[in-house]
């Protein structure tokens, strides 16, 4: 099946197909679409082939499995499965069937694999995610977003493109930061508190997203990008750690216990429970 309104990088030939007692070859068009009556959440129109397959052809198809809250149907080694991301979300999840080496070396004791432990969840975001990303372009302030994505991080299931624009709104509110301290300077009321409360806010946000209960939605990120979301991460925290040390204009302890910030190794990419108080 090849979705429609996506782009060239995604078109890939995907066949979902069921075992030989299955009807013969129809068509149906399955249309997505959340809840929201924003048409930014809309889902793109997925066409569905199913397909008959006869036995002696099974191994060299990836067997159906559910993983990430999605079910996945029969694959031909070398193609890849695509459909719209969990409900609740937007985006399309993808996974990849074998390779044209497992397709020939494969037999009935020895069938294809899927080609990773689970989907690429990449393009999948939360609509809470979604929503508080426009409050952020809208503006809102600094300290209300920071809680707001504290919470949504603690409270939410999240994946892969979560993780991905949690560490993109970090960024953008440490900019904003930055800015206010540039052009407000002796103006920006009781600033020191304010970014002390931004500063613990992220803290916590990147706690939650390095938790334990978070690790699938990690996973669902490609190695690189794996490491280049927690880079991002630990960078934002440092240097909102700075600003309010050089905004705070008297000696103060600031502790806040959070478990699953540390220093991470990049072999390991991710240390889920050496414990370290910020």
């Amino acid at each position: 099946t090849t979705p429609t309104g996506t782009t060239a990088a995604s078109t890939t030939t995907v066949r979902h197909t069921t075992t030989s007692s299955t009807p013969s070859t129809t068509e149906s068009e399955l249309l997505m679409s959340d809840a929201s009556e924003d048409s930014y959440y809309s889902t793109p129109q997925i066409s569905i082939e199913i397909v008959d397959i006869p036995l002696e052809d099974q191994p060299h198809h990836c067997a159906p499995t559910t993983a990430r809250n999605l079910a996945w149907n029969w694959t031909r080694s070398g193609d890849t499965a695509i459909q719209p991301c969990p409900p609740g979300t937007s985006g399309l999840a993808r996974w990849v069937c074998g390779g044209q080496d497992d397709l020939e070396a494969s037999t009935e004791d020895s069938p294809v694999t899927w080609s990773s432990s689970q989907p690429d969840m990449s393009d999948c975001r939360s609509l809470s995610m979604t929503r508080l990303e426009t409050k952020v372009e809208g503006g809102d302030l600094e300290n209300v977003l920071s809680a707001s994505l504290a919470h949504h991080t603690r409270s939410e299931i999240i994946y892969g493109g979560d993780v991905e624009s949690a560490a993109a709104i970090m960024r953008t509110l440490s900019n904003r930061i930055q800015y206010l301290l540039q052009t407000q300077g002796d103006k920006f009321y009781n600033k020191a508190q304010y970014i002390q409360e931004v500063l613990l806010n992220m803290v916590r946000a990147a706690s939650n997203l390095l938790s334990l209960a978070n690790r699938a939605a990690w996973e669902d990120l490609a190695t690189s990008r794996q490491v280049k979301a927690a880079s991002a991460l630990m960078q934002v925290l440092e240097e909102n750690a700075f600003l309010f040390a050089e905004t705070t204009e008297q000696e103060e302890v600031l502790v806040e216990s959070s478990k699953n910030i540390c220093k991470y190794s990049l072999h390991n990419l991710l240390p889920w429970s050496v414990p370290r108080k910020l």
